[in-house]
C-alpha cells in the first residue's frame, strides 16, 4: 500500500496479535484491507452486494469515505447476530456480592 492510505498497526506482545487503528472515516482501500487483509482485491466484487444488505454506504458529506464503526457493527451483526455495542445496552441485573 502507498503511504497515503497506510493503516496504522500495533503488534501486541501476546501471541503476536495486531491491533489496527483507523480514522473514524476510511478510504475504500483502508476498509478493504481491514475487512479482507491480503484478499483486499476481492473488495470491489463484494461491496455492492454488502451495501444491498445493510452495509454502510460511503458518506458524500465526508468525501466518499466509509464510517468505520458502522463497518465493524455490520460484521458484528452478520457474524455474531448482535453488535457488541447493542449487547452492552442491556440493563444490569443487580450489584455483585463476591464475599463468602
Amino acid at each position: 500500500m502507498t503511504s497515503k492510505s497506510t493503516i496504522n498497526r500495533v503488534t501486541l506482545g501476546v501471541a503476536g496479535k495486531e491491533l489496527v487503528f483507523l480514522p473514524l472515516y476510511a478510504s475504500e482501500e483502508q476498509v478493504a484491507q481491514l475487512v479482507l487483509g491480503e484478499n483486499r482485491g476481492l473488495w470491489r466484487g463484494i461491496v455492492r452486494h454488502l451495501e444491498d444488505h445493510g452495509f454502510p454506504r460511503r458518506s458524500q458529506l465526508i468525501g466518499g469515505l466509509r464510517y468505520v464503526p458502522g463497518v465493524v457493527r455490520y460484521f458484528e451483526r452478520a457474524e455474531l447476530g448482535v453488535s457488541l455495542d447493542a449487547a452492552g445496552a442491556f440493563a444490569r441485573d443487580g450489584e455483585e456480592h463476591w464475599e463468602p
